[in-house]
């Protein structure tokens, strides 16, 4: 299944807003920015917890941004809920995307520095997995509306005439894996900037095992390298031609009850 824009929403000056998540296999992402100080404790999606992908203060005072997201999120309209040490954040947006079945992000990248009118504003990031999407979220400081940049597209507009808000991606499939930018640009002047980026893998597999060392790599294995690391009870199992009853007699640990090696 191929990864899809779902939908977004955001809000101003609220701890709390509805988001609604359809689709299979979802996935959510969250942007937070608090102009008080490092306030943000924790996100939640329908009362569980999302994980903090990244926090920044690259706009420099008491402006900090966070990053949550959260795999496989309850379809239908449910709040986001932000704990703060004290006080309500600035601004919240969300964003959801279907076909990502994985548990983990196949990579992620910030980019902090200063956006201008004149140059588009990049977050460059490689892949690891095949047909990636690379989506992300990014504020300046200036506060002034953005416009997406090369090779991007925008999902939704700023919660209000002051709002520097922009989320996006690339709206299409990475393939093969590897390096990608998404841009945003501000309409006028300049001042600092964070983007927050991520690729978002549509398999269940989201790191595979690169090998660099050919001798790792055999036809015909010996039992010694099928069983490197696993805790054998018979040291003749260990033979390059055991019995039946030697391989039964071989203890696997739950953890290494899975394919042990991906070879590209």
């Amino acid at each position: 299944m191929a990864i899809a824009f779902d939908t977004t929403a955001e809000v101003v000056n609220t701890n709390s807003w509805s988001h609604t998540v359809t689709g299979s296999n979802p996935f959510l992402l969250v942007h937070i920015c608090s102009v008080t100080g490092d306030i943000v404790t924790a996100a939640t999606y329908n009362s569980v917890s999302m994980t903090l992908n990244a926090k920044s203060n690259a706009l420099g005072g008491n402006q900090w941004d966070y990053s949550y997201y959260l795999f496989a999120p309850a379809t239908g309209a449910h709040s986001v809920s932000v704990t703060t040490t004290s006080g309500t954040i600035q601004y919240g947006v969300s964003v959801s995307y279907t076909g990502a079945p994985g548990t983990l992000l196949d990579n992620t990248a910030i980019s902090t520095g200063t956006a201008t009118s004149s140059s588009d504003f990049a977050n460059t990031i490689t892949s690891v997995n095949d047909n990636c999407w690379h989506i992300g979220t990014f504020n300046d400081v200036t506060g002034r509306p953005l416009l997406a940049g090369t090779g991007t597209t925008r999902r939704g507009t700023g919660g209000d005439s002051n709002n520097g808000w922009f989320r996006g991606d690339n709206n299409a499939a990475i393939t093969p894996a590897g390096s990608n930018t998404i841009n945003a640009k501000l309409t006028v002047g300049s001042g600092n900037a964070v983007f927050f980026g991520m690729t978002l893998s549509p398999t269940a597999v989201p790191f595979p095992v690169n090998v660099t060392d050919s001798s790792a790599i055999s036809d015909t294995p010996t039992i010694e390298s099928l069983l490197q690391g696993v805790n054998v009870t018979d040291s003749s199992a260990t033979s390059d031609s055991p019995s039946i009853q030697e391989i039964d007699d071989i203890t696997l640990p739950v953890n290494q009850l899975v394919p042990r090696l991906i070879v590209h």
